[in-house]
């Protein structure tokens, strides 16, 4: 999930190297299964303009959840995975029920909770949360990490997605701290992976603490200063991805890993608080980002490219549902790809649709950056364009008739008044297996076994 910066400059490279084959538990390599939850992004209201079928459906987008341990005795969440920010807060007994309806952390029952003074709100792309923030034991994977900074909301707003059978009311008028029981189907929290630096939690001298990821590396929690993040068959409806702690799955994807090393997003340097060297090393680095250079579609001979600004980015981020990318972007693929009668941008949903029919293109849209420490490189994913069509309606695909690109038309930075970044989320990182490597200070892409992505480097 996006965090609104301030300021962003990254550089990447790219090349070719062998995946590190996954351990064992005892050596340091944890892996925890990513439970996928449906969320319902946005409404589109069809016909709009008239020319297709009337009707409401709504975009629906997933999100992934790990289950943390905190406090002792250890209380029990289950948190939304987060690429895109750092910090980790999950509800307090101080959060109303109706808005934290499942476990709310009491910190009279943790014999191990130290309270800070601060407090303060953290914004997302599409919401936000008040949250004070402590130290605890929090556990992972049977990893424990103590006095680990994390966050205690007393107020969400559009974070967290809740089953539709929960009774809101019956919530309300149980004053315990755990008056539902956690739901595997529920964010209940917030675990960021980002780097330090975006870290909402500083001290009095204005240092940022280690999130959980660095400190499990600085205290040699983990075999590797890694994390890899397989997503799940993308046609597969059960709860099927993982991440992995310390090591990589060599049997989640084909061919090999392209890595993108991640280079300095601001000239100041943010020194950690309580963290080893590692993040004091990472401590000038934000998102998980590689400088963009072009997205090209290529159909039957013709090539459509749309250059991108020195000063854009490709972001990765787990913590989105969907993908955002400029509407001009999004209208030269659509005109490359369909006659001016085949297709129409939703303003209520911010997508553009067409007929489920585009399956069967055989189009490739490429996502090109920066593939070398000296710019001279080019990495390219290559995505089928069909496989990008998504039935607007949730059914399968076979048994649709409309269908949207996942790509959502993104707005203006509040900073800025510009597009600064194509954000990809979710409905995009599904094809990819991705290892996010901060020892060597790069990201890394391989296609998932099912899927038909391609990378070249030129």
């Amino acid at each position: 999930m996006k965090l609104i910066p301030s300021t962003l400059a990254l550089l990447c490279v790219g090349f070719l190297a062998e995946a590190v084959p996954i351990g064992t538990p005892n050596l340091g390599v944890v892996r925890l299964p990513l439970t996928k939850k449906h969320s319902t992004d946005a409404l589109i209201k069809r016909g709009e303009s008239g020319s297709m079928r009337s009707g409401v459906y709504s975009l629906r987008g997933t999100e992934y959840v790990v289950h943390v341990d905190i406090g002792t005795p250890p209380q029990k969440f289950s948190v939304s995975l987060d690429t895109g920010s750092t910090d980790l807060w999950v509800p307090s007994t101080k959060c109303d029920p109706i808005l934290c309806p499942f476990v709310r952390f009491d910190e009279s029952l943790s014999s191990t909770f130290t309270p800070t003074d601060q407090e303060l709100t953290i914004l997302y792309g599409s919401g936000n949360s008040t949250v004070a923030f402590g130290t605890d034991t929090v556990s992972i994977g049977g990893i424990s990490v103590p006095n680990q900074p994390f966050g205690l909301s007393s107020f969400v707003k559009n974070i967290g997605i809740f089953p539709s059978d929960i009774n809101l009311t019956t919530a309300a008028l149980d004053p315990r701290p755990n008056a539902l029981e956690l739901e595997d189907f529920a964010s209940n929290g917030m675990l960021g992976m980002a780097f330090t630096s975006l870290s909402k939690y500083k001290n009095s001298k204005g240092k940022a603490y280690g999130s959980l990821i660095f400190n499990m590396i600085d205290q040699k929690l983990i075999k590797e200063p890694i994390f890899s993040i397989y997503l799940g068959n993308t046609n597969a409806m059960e709860n099927s991805g993982e991440i992995i702690f310390g090591g990589i799955d060599s049997t989640k994807y084909t061919g090999n890993l392209f890595y993108s090393p991640i280079v300095s997003s601001t000239p100041d340097t943010i020194e950690a608080y309580n963290t080893g060297s590692l993040a004091k090393v990472h401590a000038n680095h934000s998102f998980w980002s590689t400088y963009a250079r072009s997205i090209t579609f290529q159909d039957k001979g013709k090539t459509v490219n749309t250059s991108i600004s020195s000063d854009f980015y490709f972001t990765f981020d787990t913590g989105a549902a969907l993908s955002y990318f400029p509407f001009q972007a999004l209208e030269n693929i659509m005109k490359a790809a369909f006659k001016p009668d085949e297709y129409e941008f939703f303003e209520s949903g911010m997508v553009f649709v067409f007929e489920c029919s585009a399956r069967h293109s055989k189009a490739i849209i490429q996502f090109n950056m920066m593939g070398s420490r000296d710019t001279s490189e080019t990495l390219t994913i290559n995505i089928p364009f069909g496989e990008l069509a998504t039935p607007l309606d949730g059914k399968p695909i076979e048994e649709s008739e409309i269908c949207y690109l996942p790509i959502k038309s993104s707005l203006p930075t509040l900073a800025t008044s510009k597009f600064t970044q194509y954000l990809i989320g979710d409905t995009l990182l599904k094809y990819l297996y991705i290892v996010h490597d901060l020892g060597q200070e790069r990201i890394g892409f391989a296609n998932t076994i099912g899927n038909n992505i391609t990378f070249s480097l030129k």
